[in-house]
């Protein structure tokens, strides 16, 4: 009977196939940029008697903006939960585009 030897465990093959992997993603990876998002800009405003939230974000709002989306903004930054009050003398993060 002959019997075979097992060949021994190599690590070649993974070499080769780690420095394959380098060689063609190189160029990928050096051509691509990565851009960081802007850091938020923020303004304080403190709650007056009577205010609500939509008047405050209304006011904040550019003319061609959406109160909603500055609503969510506040509510966001201020980690106000859904229907939420506000009070007077409460300090409000407000976002500034």
């Amino acid at each position: 009977m002959l019997h075979r030897r097992k060949r021994p465990f190599t690590l070649a093959p993974l070499v080769a196939l780690t420095g394959m992997a380098v060689l063609f993603s190189t160029p990928y990876l050096v051509g691509s940029h990565l851009y960081a998002a802007p850091t938020p800009r923020y303004a304080t405003v403190v709650v007056h008697h009577g205010d609500t939230l939509w008047q405050i974000a209304a006011s904040k709002t550019a003319a061609d903006g959406n109160v909603e989306e500055t609503m969510d903004g506040i509510s966001a930054a201020n980690h106000l939960p859904a229907g939420s009050a506000i009070v007077p003398g409460q300090h409000l993060r407000v976002p500034i585009n």
